[in-house]
């Protein structure tokens, strides 16, 4: 049986279509402290008990997001759906909850567009790069992938290169999944064209520098790498 290789590539995207505004149009070293008082508030607040120390370290975090003021800020929204994580009054802001049991909600980070020229330039890469498989991490979602493909990553007569599409769930608590796009569905004895996504340990130390260049790699195989 005769052999050929597949050539595989993978690339963070840091999302598609739209992203934090804490990674986008933020200071860099401001972007990273507030992803990582974000990170670190919505452990605290998934904690099934708030100690005297835990409530203290919430509000500076708070703060620090600038929600000990509003519920709505131009970084972050604390989402108080029932019950209340906070009481605020013209004196003073306290976390009246004592545990995870006493309200429902979450921070979610505020998000804003992506540009046309990012989107077109994420595109070309990929096209460029030409793999059999690619895997892009920070994707909004497998629907997200599938319209940017179907939409930017086509050939001169509008044909997706990379019309099917897989997730798969990573660890990043932002939502952010790893995915993939193929030219044809992966069968035995079939080539694939695949534009997916890989989950990745997030790294909090980087999160608001820009998309990483691409890289690829070629792994034998034993079926052709495409028809």
């Amino acid at each position: 049986m005769s052999s050929t290789s597949l050539r595989i590539a993978s690339f963070n995207v840091e999302n598609l279509f739209s992203r934090p505004r804490a990674m986008g149009s933020a200071p860099d070293d401001d972007g990273r402290d507030i992803l990582e008082a974000h990170a670190q508030l919505g452990e605290l607040i998934a904690q099934d008990t708030y100690t005297d120390d835990d409530k203290k370290l919430i509000l500076d975090l708070l703060v620090a997001l600038d929600l000990d003021r509003s519920d709505t800020t131009t970084y972050a929204v604390l989402r108080q759906v029932h019950g209340r994580l906070v009481k605020r009054s013209k004196a003073a802001v306290s976390v009246v909850a004592d545990g995870r049991g006493d309200w429902v909600g979450w921070v979610e980070l505020t998000k804003e567009r992506i540009d046309a020229l990012a989107m077109t330039h994420t595109a070309q890469v990929l096209r460029e790069v030409d793999a059999d498989i690619a895997a892009v991490v920070e994707v909004e979602g497998r629907i997200a992938l599938e319209r940017f493909a179907e939409a930017a990553i086509v050939d001169q007569d509008r044909n997706p290169l990379f019309p099917h599409a897989m997730v798969i769930d990573g660890n990043d608590d932002r939502g952010l999944l790893s995915e993939s796009c193929r030219r044809t569905p992966i069968r035995c004895g079939a080539s694939a064209r695949t534009l997916t996504t890989a989950p990745r340990p997030v790294d909090r130390s980087s999160a608001a520098t820009a998309p990483s260049s691409p890289s690829t790699s070629r792994a034998p195989a034993r079926w052709p790498a495409r028809r």
